[in-house]
């Protein structure tokens, strides 16, 4: 399966556990004339991450960090697809039962549960060998 490949600085480490920033990559700001330019420069530079690795890494160091393409496909379909599917089945049966008011209702009770269905799954998806970085050598 690919990787997914990101660039990020070794920040602080406790035992196991190291805190780094990921470069984020630059390549759409350089033009400045669409609206992604914009959104863009309000984002910060550097998002910082956990992870666990016992390889011998320091702080200041620069390294490079893998992550399966299936993990992320995942992890977007169960954080964006997965509430909104639950947001139209309840605006569906909503409508079917009690026209718009209900579809509306159920609507947004559909996508509250499915946020809360999201946020229960990420305690499983953290232990997930698909969703884990790992220092790439």
């Amino acid at each position: 399966s690919s990787m997914l490949e990101s660039r990020a600085v070794v920040l602080n480490r406790h035992n196991d556990t190291l805190e780094v920033a990921l470069e984020r990559d630059s390549g759409c700001q350089g033009c400045q004339q669409c609206g992604v330019s914009t959104i863009s420069r309000l984002m910060p530079n550097h998002l910082r991450v956990q992870l666990t690795s016992s390889k011998n890494v320091q702080v200041g160091e620069k390294i490079v960090l893998s992550l399966p393409e299936r993990g992320l496909l995942k992890a977007a379909w169960r954080c964006y697809l997965l509430p909104l599917g639950v947001f139209f089945g309840g605006a569906l049966l909503g409508d079917a039962v009690a026209g718009e008011g209900g579809a509306v209702l159920l609507g947004l009770v559909g996508l509250l549960s499915g946020v809360l269905i999201v946020h229960s799954l990420n305690h499983r998806l953290l232990q997930d060998a698909d969703y884990q970085p790992e220092i790439h050598d």
